[in-house]
């Protein structure tokens, strides 16, 4: 049977509901305790801890805690870890011959790689609202990746040439998100995240043809999504340590203007990893 009260919904459940009772895990208490508490809010001194505690009890008195008190308010952290830039060779290849053929041109790559690992930044800060809820914001470094070739270039009225390429590309910005905590006990939690972000890219680099050597420098700004999962372990009452995988959408998107419809261009995404260490107020 449940009881609506004030702070919450209270469940009785009969002792055949517990494998075993009256271990170590389990605390006595009256008999008149609720089998399920789910305590919304509690205020000490200064300070406000909000609580998602569930408590599972037998009618004879034996209860088990399963979720402990998580701290409301500020927190600030600094993360660093490995990004990935989901580009393949053939990815740029394409666009570069996208690219020459609007100019007329024909590109035929030879060779070509694509360094895609770096590392990268994020500095944010945050309000945990609820025990199950956080927003969060700041800066994030989503590192670079370096494109390489080697081919051919064939240009009306000047024949077949050979060409070489280097283009490096890296994007800078701001993140929101909103995070989905869930505390497993006083030290360790799981959370998902789900926010979007807007990035400067800039590009980078030089090649051309030996009669026609070619420097390249631009910039655009993209808007997108992200999401992602991690863990977080609780140190003391005001440190944390958090790791976390995050996948952000179509960087380098440019807005879906002309010129990207032009090149058959939508970005490129990228794969987060990262340690964060979290200071909470």
């Amino acid at each position: 049977m449940f009881q609506v009260v004030r702070s919450g919904i209270r469940l009785y459940f009969p002792s055949r509901f517990f494998l075993r009772s009256k271990s170590q895990y389990f605390s006595r208490v009256s008999p008149a305790t609720p089998a399920f508490d789910f305590i919304s809010a509690r205020s000490s001194g200064f300070a406000t801890n909000w609580i998602g505690a569930a408590e599972f009890c037998t009618i004879d008195g034996w209860c088990a805690t399963a979720f402990a008190e998580q701290p409301r308010g500020v927190y600030i952290g600094v993360g660093v870890g490995d990004a990935k830039a989901e580009v393949s060779p053939g990815d740029m290849d394409q666009l570069f011959r996208n690219a020459f053929r609007l100019q007329g041109g024909t590109f035929s790559p030879q060779t070509s790689a694509v360094e895609t690992e770096d590392s990268h930044l994020y500095v944010f800060g945050g309000y945990r609202i609820f025990p199950w809820l956080s927003a969060e914001a700041g800066y994030i470094d989503l590192g670079s990746f370096e494109y390489t070739s080697r081919g051919t270039v064939a240009i009306p009225g000047q024949g077949v040439q050979p060409i070489t390429t280097r283009m490096e590309v890296e994007s800078q910005g701001v993140a929101v998100s909103a995070l989905g905590n869930l505390p497993l006990s006083d030290y360790f939690e799981l959370h998902a995240r789900l926010g979007f972000f807007g990035t400067e890219t800039k590009a980078s680099g030089g090649g051309g043809t030996p009669s026609r050597p070619v420097e390249l420098s631009e910039s655009g700004f993209s808007f997108s999504f992200q999401f992602g999962a991690g863990a977080a372990v609780n140190i003391g009452d005001h440190f944390s340590l958090s790791a976390d995988w995050v996948h952000y959408f179509a960087v380098d998107n440019g807005g879906g203007g002309e010129e990207e419809d032009d090149l058959d261009y939508d970005g490129y995404d990228v794969d987060l990893l990262r340690l964060s260490a979290i200071v909470r107020f």
